[in-house]
């Protein structure tokens, strides 16, 4: 299924039962989110698409036609699909659709056709980028007809001159000085047929500091500001664990989000205020961290979208500014990002620190199914620090199934933070959301929710799980019909603070219904005891 289009979704195809096995998806688009392949049932089996697909045996990635622009959509050698597919009882002396044998080497390809039979090579390597001096292991794989008696060859920086060679060099061993290189592996079998392969990516050696400039001439291994690469993403892929990439100042428009996967620190030189990360339109996140070494400080992410389609299928609405699995998050502005339906609009945190940040100005879109979970931001795990959150607002307010127009809190902690003048429609706590975890010693202020209806409830603090202790809410509102806790809304069958049957009930040893204390000082009437929020301060104006 190559270059077809759908107004709305699976532009390749939309499948909602039965099997796709052993198919190609490529250059698909749709108006939708799923532009390759959708499913709302059925199994995908042993296909390669971009993004993936679940199912046994799907391949992320691309086909490597031989020549799609010729309508050549016969498999390069090395295409993924080569013997990457599932064999079938009809295949036995059967031909594709160009009219050679369906099993040609090993096993069947995936696609409409088989690839030949010959001779081809390729290499992986270990760690391929890393502080100078840097040692990297080859390791050569053949495929073909004949696969006998090979004997490998390897230019290790790619000049012309092979510096190893051997029948016992299918792994090797080079280290790289400072610098970037292309190796390049021949291998010549018994038959005396030979084949080449060169790297897809280059082995860079690089220095303690790899720089990011306006105006730099993008030249690997980015190590003088004269040399310093353009984009941030290339510079993060040079650079390795311990690596610092050093970003001066400027607006960087970002074509793509931009992913730390391993324990790389990305900073700026000015601070925040004079260096942006800007998305070149608003349909994908800024920054995703996804190691527990990773840092980014000191940077102001702007214009991104809380969306990011895994595997070709999997919608993941989280974090339009940042997405933070893991990793440390410090001195960064998140700034008019965008969620629908989203966990956090500007910040998602999975687990990891984020601290000294202000999340601002970013817009839920929302309403009924699974609703808004945070539009400044949300947290599922971690700690959230020392943060501002502020003009944060919701842009369709239509349902009581909305959360948090500065934070929700799942699980994890937030912490001496500001949740400031930030609005929310139909729905639970304008400043601060809580279902679990922690928020303490924080100031939650001049927060509103702006419709009542069955919603409009808290519009300082929604308590419908988790702890709230030591906070100062004061000057929020919740507006119009049916709105209720201008401060604070707390959910449950327990006691409200002027319940008559607070301090009335008679003492037992016992404790109440939740495992929380039975007495505070007298024991309360019914099955749960008053909690008070030992600290804590409510202003009403």
């Amino acid at each position: 299924m190559v270059n077809n289009h759908a107004a709305q979704n699976g532009g390749g195809a939309y499948v909602t039962g039965g099997t796709i096995r052993n198919c190609i998806f490529s250059g698909n688009t749709s108006s939708g989110a799923f532009a390759e392949a959708k499913t709302n049932a059925g199994t995908f089996l042993t296909c390669l698409l971009p993004g993936g697909a679940p199912g046994t045996g799907n391949i992320d990635g691309s086909p490597t036609f031989i020549n799609a622009a010729a309508r050549d959509f016969g498999l390069e050698p090395t295409s993924l699909g080569v013997n990457a597919g599932t064999d079938q009882g009809w295949m036995t002396g059967a031909v594709d659709l160009g009219g050679s044998p369906r099993i040609q080497v090993g096993q069947s390809d995936i696609g409409a056709y088989e690839a030949s039979g010959a001779f081809t090579c390729i290499f992986t390597t270990g760690a391929r980028v890393g502080l100078a001096p840097l040692t990297v292991v080859f390791t050569a794989s053949i495929a073909g007809d004949d696969t006998n008696n090979p004997t490998y060859s390897w230019d290790f920086d790619g000049n012309g001159s092979w510096d190893s060679s051997g029948t016992d060099k299918q792994t090797v061993t080079n280290p790289y000085a400072l610098g970037a290189y292309w190796p390049v592996l021949r291998v010549v079998n018994g038959a005396a047929q030979s084949a080449c392969y060169t790297g897809q990516t280059p082995v860079v050696a690089s220095l303690a500091t790899i720089y990011v400039t306006t105006d730099g001439s993008s030249t690997l291994p980015y190590d003088t500001w004269a040399k310093a690469a353009t984009n941030v993403q290339s510079a993060v892929d040079a650079a390795g664990d311990g690596i610092l990439v050093l970003v001066s100042n400027g607006t960087y428009n970002l074509p793509a989000s931009v992913t730390i996967d391993r324990a790389t620190t990305v900073r700026s030189v000015n601070g925040a205020a004079v260096t942006t990360l800007r998305c070149a339109s608003q349909t994908y996140r800024a920054l995703k961290l996804n190691h527990a070494g990773a840092v980014v400080r000191g940077l102001t992410l702007d214009n991104g979208l809380a969306y990011e389609l895994v595997n070709g299928i999997t919608e993941v609405r989280r974090g339009g500014g940042a997405y933070v699995i893991a990793g440390t998050l410090a001195d960064c502005t998140i700034n008019a990002c965008l969620g629908n339906f989203a966990e956090g609009a500007g910040l998602y945190v999975g687990s990891g620190l984020v601290t000294n940040c202000v999340v601002q100005n970013c817009v839920q879109h929302g309403g009924g199914g699974g609703g808004i979970r945070g539009i400044g931001g949300h947290i599922a795990g971690g700690e959230v620090m020392d943060c501002r959150f502020s003009g944060n607002h919701v842009g369709a307010n239509v349902s009581d199934n909305n959360w948090g127009g500065g934070v929700h809190v799942a699980s994890g902690t937030l912490r001496r933070s500001v949740l400031y003048g930030n609005t929310l429609g139909f729905g639970r706590g304008a400043g601060l959301s809580i279902a679990g975890g922690l928020a303490e010693n924080c100031v939650i202020s001049n927060n509103v929710t702006q419709y009542g209806g069955d919603g409009g409830h808290g519009g300082g603090v929604y308590v419908g799980g988790g702890i709230l202790r030591s906070a100062l809410v004061s000057g929020n509102a919740a507006y119009a019909n049916g709105g209720a806790g201008g401060g604070i809304y707390q959910t449950g069958y327990t006691l409200a603070h002027n319940s008559p049957c607070f301090d009335t009930g008679v003492n037992q040893p016992w404790m109440d219904l939740a495992g929380k204390p039975r007495r505070v000082t007298r024991a309360d009437m019914g099955a749960y005891e008053l909690q008070w929020f030992r600290g804590s301060v409510f202003v009403v104006h």
